[in-house]
């Protein structure tokens, strides 16, 4: 429907681009719930800034940037071996 590939979305979640959709838990299977806001917001991102670089995005300060936020909410950070808190 976005016409990404799924690690590319998924990247332009951890570095905060898109702000992640809720996750529902129906029966034993967890979905994100995708809003018409949210499905707008990602369009928009891929129709302007999917042809940039990666050096043109800054990647590195995105991702810092996530990692304090997730260690605020006292959550895992993404790194091989971190533990929850």
């Amino acid at each position: 429907m976005l016409g990404v590939c799924k690690s590319t979305l998924l990247r332009w979640i951890r570095v905060g681009f898109i702000p992640e959709p809720p996750c529902v838990k129906i029966g034993q299977i967890k979905m994100r719930v995708w809003k018409k806001d949210d499905l707008t917001r990602a369009l928009y991102h891929r129709r302007f800034y999917y042809y940039w670089t990666r050096k043109q995005i800054d990647e590195q300060a995105a991702r810092e940037k996530w990692r304090a936020e997730m260690s605020e909410r006292g959550t895992h950070n993404g790194e091989p071996g971190a533990a929850q808190g």
